[in-house]
């Protein structure tokens, strides 16, 4: 079970979580025989599919099919089989496992799409209530959770929509239901107003539970129940259980400072020392002695480990029995009738769930069984349409930037765009003329930047006279000044998906800003517009697109040397010479303030 750090979910909007949790789904594992060497397949129970067949770890084996990936570092897939076979033609920059009868893949320029055990598109995910679906997760207890424009919703097995996009967060699917966080919430400042809400995999809200009940609560439910966290009085941490309504199952305790994970019907807990087992009552099942104890993910069964350093894990029963004849460097989940584990520094042997050894035919110097692709999928296509409309350029700016606003609602409004890191303390930009934060608008790398003709913040200072009779003035804060930015510039950067569109994104920024006034030049890849008392420059470099709203002489702006950039042109020296991109400033002779 995985636990968020705080309860910042309500205020912000989270980053997908990962489902990698293969279930009982697992066939085959990635293992080499010999360090250093290829990659083969091995069985849960220790029987050889194949060796020394991938120089680059392959996923794991699911409903028959897995992934690896080729020379040029693309995804393929594959049959299982004693010798693996290649299934289609399809090359993936993404991919992940067959957890459900179809898989997660995206090729280059393309959406997410998910395909069958054939390689063929099952279904394709594209947009959602006009806006593109630009993320996605692979499935876990048959839910796939998918973002589209800044809000999450999520699929099923078949494609369908089962939660509209309109969650700050949703967690991944675990024992029938999900833990998500409304779009009502998003500028809630006090989380105590926030609420979670339970959704069952069919989509349907089974309870919204107050946040102000608990101090952090976990992601996914087991068993019908969830961890909670409430601190005491007196501030010592405490943990519990509820159900899908909120209600205790156990009530938090100074005997429980952390749950680490559930599971038929117990939890882990730590007492502040060390790690135990109690039950859904209550009731201590193993007392607090152990360094390090999990689930052995067969019933009744744990690995545990007295001292960190020392000493190595053994299996031990609900018993407190120890069950192993012989301690483990390292252990893994039990995959049906056996686990891996890690007998000596170079040597993985298979254990029944009495601890015997499992004889097998190879030797194993190292496996995995957890490697199951790629976690989050990602659209590979450039939406140029999308793009522009996210800028809402405007005549006097754009990204909600304009050149009206003072330094702190331009420091203000560049803070709620998604993804943007920027402090809004005074003292953080003192002796600064110039405003400048990296962003990432639509899978496009940006730079966004306003400039003023003076530094925008200045000191608090109050007279003090000391015991001595001597006064001076002491700086005792700093306060943004009330004034206007001469410019603001947005430089687009050729990277990552944009690439191939640079043209068509300089041509579409040319004619939004035309609209606004009269034009005083203009070539294919750049343009200079009057609008009033501003003047907007659009111009591709062949790196980057500059788009700059400000207070500039728009007669002497020199267009020429951007008449033939493409794509494959590389003319950021006489950029630079023009604009400094420290500061996106147009050269001296250039600017001019009306």
């Amino acid at each position: 079970m995985k636990k968020t750090t705080k309860l910042l979910v309500l205020l912000v909007t989270t980053l997908l979580f990962a489902s990698c949790n293969s279930g009982d789904g697992l066939q085959y594992m990635p293992f080499l025989d010999e360090e250093g060497g290829n990659w083969g397949m091995i069985s849960t129970d220790g029987d050889v599919l194949f060796t020394k067949e991938f120089k680059e770890m392959p996923t794991v084996a699911m409903n028959d099919r897995f992934f690896a990936k080729n020379g040029d570092g693309k995804w393929e897939l594959y049959a299982t089989g004693s010798k693996p076979t290649v299934v289609g033609k399809d090359m993936y920059e993404e991919a992940g496992a067959f957890i459900e009868d179809v898989a997660p893949v995206v090729m280059k320029g393309k959406p997410i799409q998910f395909i069958d055990k054939e390689g063929n598109v099952a279904f394709t995910l594209g947009k959602v209530n006009g806006k593109a679906i630009e993320e996605c997760t692979n499935f876990s207890d048959g839910v796939a959770i998918f973002k589209a424009g800044k809000y999450y919703g999520c699929i099923n097995s078949s494609g369908k929509i089962i939660v509209e996009p309109q969650y700050l967060s949703i967690n991944p699917a675990n024992d029938g239901k999900m833990l998500a966080v409304d779009k009502k919430y998003e500028n809630v400042e006090d989380r105590n107003k926030g609420k979670y809400t339970v959704l069952s995999t069919s989509g349907k809200v089974i309870s919204e539970i107050p946040a102000k009940n608990f101090t952090d609560i976990g992601t996914q439910f087991v068993d019908g129940a969830l961890m909670v966290e409430d601190n005491s009085s007196d501030g010592t941490r405490r943990e519990g259980l509820i159900d899908e309504h909120g209600e205790y199952i156990v009530k938090p305790s100074s005997k429980i400072h952390n749950i680490e994970d559930i599971k038929d019907g117990m939890f882990i807990f730590y007492d502040g020392d060390r790690y135990g087992v109690m039950d859904f009552k209550g009731e201590v099942v193993i007392r607090a002695k152990y360094r390090t104890l999990h689930f052995a993910n067969k019933k009744g069964l744990f690995w545990a480990r007295e001292d960190r350093d020392k000493s190595g894990f053994v299996l031990i029963n609900d018993l407190d029995e120890t069950i192993s004849k012989e301690d483990f460097y390292n252990v893994q989940d039990f995959h049906g009738s056996y686990a891996a584990v890690q007998e000596s520094e170079n040597n993985w042997i298979f254990v029944n769930d009495k601890g015997e050894d499992q004889k097998i035919k190879t030797d194993i110097y190292h496996i995995i069984d957890d490697n199951t692709g790629d976690q989050i999928f990602h659209r590979q296509y450039f939406d140029t349409n999308s793009f522009i409309n996210k800028l809402d350029v405007q005549p006097n700016g754009f990204l909600g930037l304009n050149l009206t606003m003072n330094a702190q609602n331009i420091i203000n409004s560049i803070k709620k765009i998604e993804g943007a890191v920027i402090s809004t303390e005074p003292s953080d930009h003192t002796y600064e003329s110039y405003i400048e934060s990296d962003l990432t608008i639509n899978k496009a790398e940006v730079v966004i930047s306003t400039s003023f003709d003076e530094y925008f913040v200045s000191p608090i200072e109050s007279t003090t006279t000391d015991y001595y009779g001597y006064t001076y003035t002491e700086t005792t804060g700093y306060n943004y000044k009330n004034i206007n930015p001469n410019k603001i510039s947005l430089e687009i950067k050729r990277e990552g998906l944009i690439i191939g569109h640079m043209s068509e994104v300089t041509s579409k920024l040319i004619e939004k800003t035309k609209a606004f006034g009269k034009v005083v030049k203009e070539n294919k890849n750049a343009v200079v517009v009057q609008v009033g008392s501003y003047t907007y420059f659009v111009a591709n470099s062949g790196q980057s697109v500059y788009i700059i709203c400000g207070h500039l002489d728009a007669k002497n702006i020199d267009i020429s040397q951007y008449e033939d950039v493409t794509e494959d042109s590389d003319v950021s020296v006489d950029i630079e010479n023009a604009i400094d991109t420290t500061d996106i400033d147009i050269a001296a002779d250039t600017v001019a303030a009306q």
